[in-house]
């Protein structure tokens, strides 16, 4: 019987150290190759429950005394306890993207926290193991209830582990089918069979060590779940450099299942979004992405665009999503069309302001042909008619005046209708204004009025627009002495400086008391003020008109 029991411990400690090597070989092969994902963690903490359960179940088994050995059967039970749990979330959340929800997480906490007390107080109740010594075990009822709790849990865990293979099982070939069929069953059904002890006639027939192997077949269930998820390609370190390459990647990358849930995002996807807005990224992907290969998705208070391409093989269908953060383009784009709409409405406001302005300057140049035909016929008339006066004043006394007056009033109205061609025809005049005065004051002449005119300073340089307002509000003045002054003198003065023009008429006409701005005057006053200038005019009854206009250079 001692040489059984030495042999026991040689078997039990060498499958369990040769299965931890193993399990520590492709844990490592595990945290190389797989991607980050919402399911990583509790597929860590899987396989160290497994490992933790095989190494306590080697010190059980070559612990010097009883109390040593329940010190180490609540240890691995402690360790059974957690794997029971993290095989639930794992594949919960290897099946749905995300993690389980917390009330549900915190509900098998606390199962598997009342299994574990009623494990470590069994010295108190025995319900759990019914005798325990160093040699031999009875289970009592405890036992078996948590037995069927551990079954229950592991079954719910394979229905969530089929959902998420469902997908890939349409394209695997028959050896991976049944690689995936043991996978699920070999565990269980050999668990199942060693605490029942229908396997223990086995062993004995055959003279083997019984013991317990349940560990050794989770953790060959994981290792198959490994095989097929890394597709053979264990010592590949192409993965690896592919996974550091993209989670360096600038661009914010997640990859996503054939169901839409995210089952690794790079660090820049995790810097760009928080966890409560990936959560929100999950759901709006679910709700609008199928069919989608790009749009933009709000996410609080970001938008972010994102853009997929399909990859499929024989294992499964993935989705690359690429996200960028738009919010700041959006509210640029937004700012932007806000200033477009303000320059469409400034530019409609523009537009009628031209067709405005057009009008004006229609009624503008209506206004100056009207003041300048005014002047003209005004002055041509009024040459002609005190010409003509002459002429019959003189028709019998001094016939060779008569008929010069008479000759000088047609001239006159020929002159009006020369400078009436010119407005209409915009044609320019080449005579000097200094002449053009005299010409004025020569037909004055001839009405019986001696004139005069003083120039100081150099008419020739004065613009064209001054030059011919100079030339206008002179002729206005002129038939207003002719019109109403009555006078037999006036005199026409220009005095020229750096800094103005001042125009100057004086007649010894009768004069009035009050003046009256009629068309005439209010002419030359609106012609002065277009050019920033001023104009003054001043009488006294019995003692002739005074104007003065000044104009800045």
């Amino acid at each position: 019987m001692k040489e059984y029991f030495i042999r026991e411990i040689e078997v039990i400690s060498a499958v369990h150290i040769i299965a931890i090597i193993f399990a520590v070989i492709f844990l490592t092969i595990f945290y190389i190759r797989l991607k980050p994902a919402s399911y990583t963690k509790a597929f860590f903490v899987l396989q160290l429950s497994i490992i933790g359960w095989m190494f306590f179940k080697i010190l059980k088994t070559v612990a010097p005394n009883v109390t040593m050995r329940w010190t180490f059967v609540v240890c691995y039970y402690f360790c059974i306890c957690v794997l029971e749990v993290s095989l639930l979330l794992f594949s919960y959340s290897y099946c749905k993207g995300e993690k389980l929800a917390p009330t549900f997480r915190y509900a098998l906490f606390l199962l598997a926290s009342i299994q574990f007390m009623v494990i470590i107080t069994n010295p108190f109740h025995y319900l759990f193991y019914r005798d325990f010594d160093f040699t031999d075990d009875h289970f009592g009822i405890l036992f078996y209830v948590h037995a069927l709790i551990q079954y229950i849990l592991v079954i719910i865990s394979y229905y969530y582990g089929y959902l998420a293979f469902k997908i890939k099982m349409k394209k695997l070939n028959y050896f991976y089918k049944i690689c995936i069929a043991l996978a699920i069953f070999i565990p269980i059904s050999i668990h199942l069979l060693y605490v029942t002890r229908k396997i223990f006639p086995l062993f004995i027939y055959y003279d083997w060590v019984i013991f317990d192997i349940s560990p050794i077949t989770f953790l060959v269930s994981v290792s198959m779940f490994l095989i097929i998820t890394m597709q053979r390609n264990f010592l590949d370190l192409k993965p690896l450099l592919k996974y550091e390459i993209i989670d360096k990647m600038d661009t914010a990358i997640c990859l996503l299942d054939g169901y839409s849930n995210i089952i690794y995002a790079n660090q820049n996807s995790l810097d760009l979004l928080n966890d409560t807005q990936i959560n929100i990224l999950k759901a709006e992907l679910r709700n609008t992405f199928l069919g989608q290969n790009s749009g933009i998705i709000t996410c609080q208070d970001k938008q972010v665009s994102f853009h997929s391409s399909e990859s499929i093989n024989k294992f499964s269908a993935y989705k690359l999503l690429t996200l960028n953060d738009v919010t700041d383009l959006l509210l640029l784009e937004k700012e932007i069309k806000g200033q477009q709409e303000i320059l469409n409405y400034r530019n409609k406001v523009l537009k009628e302001d031209i067709f405005e302005l057009r009008e004006s300057s229609k009624i503008g140049a209506r206004k100056y042909i009207a003041r300048e035909l005014h002047d003209i016929i005004g002055h041509s008339l009024v040459v002609a008619i005190k010409s003509l006066e002459s002429a019959l004043l003189y028709w019998d006394s001094e016939p060779q005046y008569a008929e010069d007056a008479r000759i000088k009033s047609l001239n006159a109205l020929e002159q009006g209708l020369e400078e009436m061609e010119k407005i209409s025809l915009n044609k320019n005049r080449s005579s000097s204004l200094q002449s053009e005065l005299l010409e004025m004051l020569n037909q004055v002449d001839f009405t019986g009025i001696n004139s005069r005119l003083l120039v100081k300073g150099n008419l020739s340089i004065l613009l064209p627009k001054i030059s011919a307002t100079t030339k206008r509000i002179c002729q206005e003045l002129l038939t207003n002495v002719l019109k109403h002054s009555q006078a037999s003198e006036v005199l026409l003065q220009l005095n020229l400086n750096t800094s103005n023009l001042t125009i100057r008429v004086i007649d010894n006409g009768i004069g009035v008391d009050s003046i009256s701005s009629g068309n005439g005057l209010q002419g030359i006053l609106e012609r002065a003020k277009e050019l920033g200038g001023s104009a003054e005019f001043s009488s006294v009854k019995g003692d002739g008109f005074t104007a003065v206009v000044v104009i800045p250079m």
